[in-house]
């Protein structure tokens, strides 16, 4: 091949690998930039509203959304048209992922009070590394320990629908034993909003990535890395203090039952809808056969406390 051939082809090849790149990151970057802009408005949600309505608006499905969706285009349908084992075997392991979040934010329950700074930023950052070293062991753990197992489809999704249950009475638990949970003051700036969204956008970012590999199950628990939460406590307690996050732990456990209910709802309804009208129907039954129950209860419930 002559000097001339080979300047003529090299620029054609690099091209040609480009555009299949740039084919291949096109969904996880729609996705994740999905995730970043529905999270950053579903946040301020809990400064809005307060600690009980908020941390439910906030825990709506909302991230698990385009989450959902790109582990599904990653996963292809089998042929028979039913879902992919690989598809089902992520969302299964969402409620578990949920589990393990509730679990990040029942620490903050207590964290803030054993690692108590006299500067209340060095309480905070104290708390969020705290709180992450928590999750990291407890997914860790989780992933290694199904790996190590190698439950079949069934399993997961039977103890998908435990961890649900679990985490719906760690919630409840969390509520009956709640603290004040007062609306935010303050105005919160867009870089805030901003950085919520950038951080929510890249953990989706790289959960597909790494569902992608062949590694359903911890992409399935990167999916429901909390991003939301972490960023929605960090910005209200820098904008608002620290009683306005603390105080909608409990609604924000309870409510996160719902994204669970979505992914588990996706396995059984993608394939038979498709996701344009499956994405719809499963947010549909998942808000209003959790969100709203869990809503109308914590107002009942608030209503009762302030009685007595």
């Amino acid at each position: 091949m002559t000097g001339a051939m080979v300047q003529s082809v090299v620029p054609l090849l690099i091209a040609g690998i480009d555009a299949s790149t740039s084919a291949a990151w096109m969904p996880v970057l729609g996705f994740a930039l999905a995730a970043g802009v529905v999270s950053a408005g579903a946040t301020v949600a809990v400064e809005r509203f307060g600690g009980r309505v908020g941390g439910i608006l906030g825990t709506v499905p909302t991230t698990i959304m385009p989450a959902t969706m790109g582990l599904f285009a990653t996963h292809p349908m089998d042929a028979d048209g039913t879902s992919s084992e690989g598809f089902l075997r992520a969302v299964a392991v969402v409620p578990a992922g949920m589990m393990i979040n509730a679990a990040f934010l029942a620490s903050w329950r207590v964290l803030p009070r054993w690692l108590h700074a006299d500067d209340s930023r060095a309480t905070l950052w104290r708390c969020v590394a705290a709180s992450l070293v928590v999750w990291a062991l407890l997914s860790l753990a989780w992933v290694v320990g199904m790996n190590a197992l190698e439950p079949s489809v069934e399993a997961l999704l039977a103890i998908g629908g435990g961890t649900l249950l679990a985490t719906a009475t760690l919630g409840i638990v969390l509520c009956r034993h709640g603290v004040p949970a007062p609306k935010g003051t303050n105005h919160v700036t867009w870089s805030v909003l901003v950085a919520r969204g950038v951080a929510a956008g890249g953990a989706i970012a790289v959960a597909l990535v790494i569902a992608r590999g062949g590694h359903a199950i911890a992409g399935g628990m990167a999916v429901t890395f909390p991003a939301i939460f972490l960023t929605t406590i960090v910005g209200t307690w820098l904008a608002q203090g620290r009683e306005v996050p603390v105080g909608a732990v409990g609604p924000m456990v309870l409510g996160s039952c719902a994204v669970g209910s979505y992914a588990m709802l996706s396995g059984l309804l993608y394939p038979r809808l498709g996701l344009v009208l499956g994405t719809p129907v499963c947010w549909i039954l998942a808000v209003g056969c959790v969100s709203v129950p869990a809503g109308l209860w914590l107002r009942a419930h608030s209503m009762r406390s302030d009685q007595e």
